[in-house]
């Protein structure tokens, strides 16, 4: 009999930024390639803004950039991983660290902010339950 994978449940960042970009169309691609090659399904990507009651019950929630905001309603007990925002994991070259705030036309997140390091993909791996990266 197989085993069953685990489930993923990924909250993406701000459509503003993300829609049309090839750079945040990778990193979620990547991002999910990556799950299932640890043994994960993603349940779903839910866009930011996603409110905690619409989320599925998942084994790992994972938040990149203005989709962590979701995160903050889960209980203490869920596995949570902060991505690309400055309290979480980020490249060390992601033009959006520290910047909050509405979006706005002259400003864009760079190819940085849409790289799955090797911090993130080991954070992802080794999470345990209760704990929040």
């Amino acid at each position: 009999m197989k085993k069953k994978n685990k489930t993923a449940v990924v909250i993406k960042g701000n459509p503003f930024y993300i829609d049309d970009d090839v750079n945040a169309f990778m990193f979620y691609s990547s991002l999910g390639d990556y799950l299932g090659k640890i043994g994960y399904d993603v349940v779903r990507f839910f866009d930011a803004g996603t409110a905690v009651g619409f989320l599925p019950e998942a084994d790992i929630y994972i938040g990149h950039s203005m989709g962590t905001e979701s995160l903050s309603g889960l209980s203490k007990k869920d596995r949570k991983i902060k991505l690309g925002i400055k309290d979480g994991l980020y490249h060390p070259d992601d033009n959006c660290i520290g910047k909050v705030g509405r979006p706005k036309k002259d400003f864009r997140p760079n190819k940085f902010h849409y790289i799955l390091t090797d911090e993130m993909k080991e954070a992802i791996a080794t999470i345990e339950c209760g704990e929040e990266k």
